[in-house]
């Protein structure tokens, strides 16, 4: 593999066909994988400027002495790859790293880099930033995903385009989160504390131990919520009393944008098949069910971080189906080709969908 376009995919400086050759080289071998995952693992502790977000001083010595147990190298080195700070010499580490990595054994990813966000599936770069000295914000970007742990242990998968934003230490009343986009809780349960979700649009949802997907970015006129566990009070702000209480295998579906005077909304009982795909990003599976090709749009440009025009608006009125799991983008629009008279162009970065 061409270590400058490894290089350019985890700066994401590479372009799509540059992207499709790494991803041909990832499904090479798990071993590839494995490379990749742990250099974008340390690509997220060298851009990161919070220093509650880098290693513990404790954690970094243990890694430096696991890698010199494994290949007796010196600590001045390790510490040179770790540190970078100016661009041109975090690129220089780059090449280090991925000549290292290639040239001896991977028994190095045997060991595992901590950081407060959790990288685990791709395509993972996760961005934090403290948004005061008593609370946390985490932005997951577009084409990333991100696992966080709560201060109680309760967990939140962010999908791309997603924010949350919650205290160091949660009250010994409420525990207060913001989110906007989508994340899947699995919330620790606490009849004493329930956990209180703000959304956009002035909703919010009151949880204790439950399990749930809710949906509500900014440019979306609807708020999708869905309960796998437990039972879930929708709030409208400024009311005491919820406006619809959940209960399992239901969707609550808010569209605050249609009417000041009346909030359309709907109640959808779900099957197991459709709770399942619902909650699949989290696990890196991409559904398309009977979906318009301008919602299509949407969610490929989050998924991959990338642009997607329409061409002619004709093609809005078509609807695709298909299901991708960790696939390159050109599958899916190739694939977009074979179910529908639709054909694309790449020009300078952006999919252009044309008939």
């Amino acid at each position: 593999m061409n270590t400058e376009i490894l290089i350019k995919y985890i700066s994401k400086q590479a372009t799509l066909q540059e992207c499709e050759q790494v991803m041909d080289w990832v499904n090479q071998n798990e071993e590839n994988k494995k490379v990749l995952m742990m250099l974008i693992n340390m690509e997220a502790l060298l851009l990161s400027e919070d220093k509650a977000c880098r290693a513990s001083a404790e954690e970094y010595n243990n890694f430096i002495m696991q890698c010199e147990e494994v290949y007796n190298v010196g600590k001045k080195q390790i510490r040179n790859l770790w540190w970078r700070n100016s661009k041109i010499k975090r690129y220089i580490g780059y090449a280090a790293v991925i000549l290292f990595v290639f040239s001896v054994s991977l028994n190095i990813l045997q060991f595992s880099i901590k950081a407060p966000v959790k990288i685990e599936a791709q395509p993972l770069i996760c961005g934090t930033r403290t948004a005061d000295a008593l609370h946390r914000e985490i932005f997951v970007a577009k084409g990333e995903k991100s696992r966080v742990e709560l201060p109680d242990g309760s967990v939140v998968w962010l999908n791309s385009e997603s924010r949350i934003t919650f205290p160091l230490k949660f009250s010994a009343h409420a525990r207060m989160v913001t989110l906007s986009g989508e994340g899947y809780f699995e919330v620790v349960e606490n009849p004493n504390q329930p956990m209180i979700v703000n959304l956009d649009n002035d909703y919010s949802l009151k949880v204790l131990g439950t399990t749930f997907n809710v949906k509500s970015y900014k440019n979306e006129n609807a708020i999708e919520t869905t309960l796998y566990s437990g039972k879930i009070d929708v709030y409208e702000k400024g009311k005491d009393t919820p406006i619809h209480s959940m209960t399992p295998n239901e969707t609550y579906i808010i569209r605050p944008a249609v009417s000041i005077i009346h909030q359309p909304e709907s109640v959808i009982n779900v099957s197991a098949e459709i709770m399942e795909k619902i909650a699949a990003w989290k696990d890196g599976v991409l559904y398309f069910d009977n979906l318009p090709i301008r919602d299509v749009v949407v969610r490929l440009e989050r998924w991959y971080g990338i642009e997607v025009r329409i061409d002619e608006e004709i093609l809005c009125d078509y609807t695709y189906t298909a299901k991708f799991e960790n696939t390159p983008i050109v599958n899916v629009l190739e694939d977009m080709r074979d179910k529908l008279p639709v054909d694309y162009r790449i020009e300078e970065n952006v999919i252009y969908l044309v008939r």
